[in-house]
């Protein structure tokens, strides 16, 4: 498991976290949900295959994350399996991917309630689906967390992936969306719809290639400027943050990561400059170190530094 699936997974495994996630993407931001009513079951989907031959064989497939949640209706309490996958890049085959999961689920549902049945002497059609007409399998839905930068850019329906002959055969192949959690395309009240520290961080992954707007969050944002210890660790490997972490506090003080965004701005600037070999990198490096409110001292001494530039020529840049 890579360092960044281990921040995430611990971050999200904590059922206020995932309640938030699933009242935000599922019920709009209607607190539906609690995390009393989540119980985090087998991650494994592990499925039967006949052989035809005798023995079957095994179709196994391991998730990020499944909870089985409780849901209150007038006819008592019913159940919703809900999966998560987080993903740092555009997965090409995800439709296809979480269509699989998802029936997987289904299928050991089934199986389940088929075991059960065993005990009933079913006859007729119900022995041999060893179903009873009354039998239910739960819903499962799979949310997609996308922690990259920008936007989706991988198929979001299986049918952007199927090769049709005749477009009339998309309305006979079943088709399956992606729920996606989108940072890039949220907006900014969006991110004050989460109790928890969820949306702060699901901020810092639409900004992180921002560093003005990252150390607006860091510098004006109330609820980004302290974080829960494993939220601080999410921003860190998933978003590449330095952050000082302390184990032993539960909570981290995110603006000592402003000093690494001032790096990030830096360096952008100084690369343009170095491979356009023009003016307007330099210019770019003073407007970023602007905005970051450097002493004019700071500035003049990066732009010698990095560009060989004298006292005087460092200063134009900055007065221009």
């Amino acid at each position: 498991m890579g360092k960044n699936d281990c921040a995430t997974k611990v971050f999200l495994s904590d059922r206020r976290i995932f309640a938030d996630l699933v009242n935000y993407r599922i019920f709009g931001g209607k607190q539906v949900v609690e995390a009393s009513d989540l119980q985090e079951t087998n991650c494994d989907e592990v499925t039967p295959l006949p052989d035809g031959i005798g023995s079957p064989s095994y179709k196994e497939s391991l998730r990020d994350m499944v909870m089985n949640v409780a849901m209150r209706t007038p006819d008592g309490t019913k159940y919703l399996v809900i999966g998560v996958e987080n993903q740092m890049s555009s997965h090409l085959a995800m439709p296809a991917r979480c269509m699989l999961y998802d029936a997987m689920r289904h299928t050991e549902n089934l199986r389940r309630i088929i075991n059960d049945n065993k005990e009933k002497h079913l006859a007729g059609r119900e022995f041999l689906s060893g179903l009873c007409p009354e039998d239910r399998i739960p819903p499962v839905v799979t949310l997609v967390v996308y922690w990259g930068t920008g936007c989706w850019t991988g198929p979001r329906f299986l049918h952007e992936m199927v090769d049709y002959p005749d477009e009339q055969l998309k309305t006979l192949c079943a088709d399956y969306q992606l729920n996606l959690i989108e940072p890039a395309m949220m907006d900014e009240a969006a991110f004050h719809d989460f109790r928890t520290d969820l949306g702060a961080v699901l901020h810092y992954a639409k900004a992180q290639a921002d560093g003005g707007e990252l150390r607006r969050l860091l510098c004006e944002d109330e609820r980004c400027k302290m974080l829960s210890r494993n939220a601080a660790e999410v921003v860190q490997t998933v978003l590449g943050m330095e952050i000082p972490i302390d184990e032993n506090e539960e909570v981290t003080d995110m603006c000592k990561a402003l000093e690494q965004i001032k790096q990030w701005s830096f360096e952008e600037g100084e690369q343009t400059g170095f491979v356009k070999g023009e003016r307007t990198g330099i210019q770019k490096a003073v407007s970023i170190l602007k905005e970051l409110q450097l002493d004019m001292g700071v500035i003049q001494e990066k732009l010698m530094t990095a560009y060989s530039l004298t006292a005087d020529e460092a200063l134009k840049y900055i007065h221009n």
